[in-house]
């Protein structure tokens, strides 16, 4: 009796398991699709497979009345918000806490004892990368229990081109922290909460109050919280980012356009470009070189173009530097051991990769690297 509930229960669940992960083909026009990669297709004894299914299942940490008008991964509903997924804040989409998201030139990371703003501004010893010393921290107390807030998640509740904002809420108490990439200032708002801050070094750190509103600045040299007041509570609500080419000059221009007058940093790339910007003489340190401040609410940068070619042709084999053994062995090599990442952003750059070494490969005629790649 006992095997047959056994061999019942085993019967059950398997059904359950294939219910779950069957395919479910998405019709268009007069033809269909599968809604996802079949996993034993795409998994080998050298690769994990496609993960497209998993990503596309991923729990989203948004709030819901975003959630509502996201689409289903299976096409049954169709959705009116499009969520970027290789962004500088992606990982606070699919993770419970933001981790550090870099708005250089700091960073801000929302854990469960509070909100962190880093300063970077000096090199580790191997000049890899920039370090900070003790961040700054915003702690929040809920206003009608007296006791720490209990946030249990950071939820994704707005963005735009380059600033985003997220919200953490203990009952009807809430706080909402806004971020903007190239800003040397972070916002709070909050609701039913108040706000602490614990700041290691007064001469790096800048903070301003007023009811329900914090705002926290990076100060540099000649940055000083002064000259961050007219700017404390200007939060930026829609950040976008136009581009205009001119055939007759061969020129890009980009235009960076902030709903209100902000200080924003600019990198190399930038400043090195035409414009006719009033920046400052105020500097910050980035792993990117040294980032310059300019006042206002549109900065246009323009740029020559310079064709070129998207892709190099395979080389010669009567060019001494190129040997076609070594070139087929490295195709090979990175075909059967190149990764994915675990997630967009890394998974990105490794498809990349792929992609490059899968027509090197059709190149030089190697089809079975080709198709191991593809």
């Amino acid at each position: 009796m006992r095997k047959r509930l056994f061999s019942f229960s085993v019967a059950i669940f398997a059904l359950l398991v294939q219910a779950v992960w069957s395919q479910t083909p998405i019709h268009v026009g007069g033809g269909s699709y599968a809604s996802y990669v079949p996993l034993a297709k795409s998994k080998t004894a050298d690769h994990g497979g496609c993960q497209a299914y998993q990503m596309e299942h991923r729990k989203l940490y948004l709030p819901d009345s975003l959630l509502s008008r996201l689409g289903t991964p299976d096409g049954s509903r169709q959705g009116s918000l499009a969520l970027p997924t290789n962004d500088w804040w992606t990982y606070a989409l699919v993770n419970e806490w933001t981790g550090k998201i870099w708005t250089y030139p700091g960073w801000v990371e929302a854990t469960q004892d509070g909100v962190d703003i880093g300063f970077p501004t000096y090199w580790e010893p191997t000049g890899c990368e920039v370090k900070w010393d003790t961040p700054l921290r915003v702690s929040f107390t809920n206003t009608a229990t007296g006791r720490k807030a209990k946030f249990e998640q950071a939820l994704v509740d707005a963005w735009s081109d380059f600033s985003m904002s997220f919200i953490m809420q203990d009952g009807d108490a809430w706080v909402r922290v806004t971020c903007m990439h190239g800003s040397p200032l972070v916002w709070f708002e909050a609701s039913g909460i108040t706000m602490t801050t614990s700041n290691p070094d007064a001469a790096k750190y800048a903070v301003f109050e007023q009811a329900n509103q914090l705002s926290v600045a990076l100060l540099t040299d000649g940055l000083d919280a002064a000259a961050f007041t007219p700017y404390a509570f200007r939060i930026p609500r829609k950040t976008t980012m136009t581009y205009a080419y001119d055939a007759n000059s061969s020129s890009l221009s980009t235009t960076f356009h902030v709903d209100q007058p902000v200080l924003m940093g600019f990198l190399p790339h930038h400043y090195y470009a035409n414009h006719q910007l009033p920046f400052t003489n105020y500097q910050y340190l980035t792993p990117r070189g040294t980032m310059k401040v300019a006042q206002g609410n549109d900065f246009t940068f323009t740029y020559p173009v310079h064709s070129f070619l998207p892709f190099f042709p395979a080389p010669m084999e009567w060019d001494d530097a190129f040997s076609a053994t070594r070139m087929t062995e490295l195709n090979a090599d990175y075909s059967k051991r190149g990764s994915f990442g675990g997630d967009t952003y890394w998974g990105g750059k490794g498809l990349t990769q792929m992609a490059h070494y899968m027509t090197f490969a059709l190149q030089m005629g190697d089809t079975a690297t080709f198709r191991m790649a593809k």
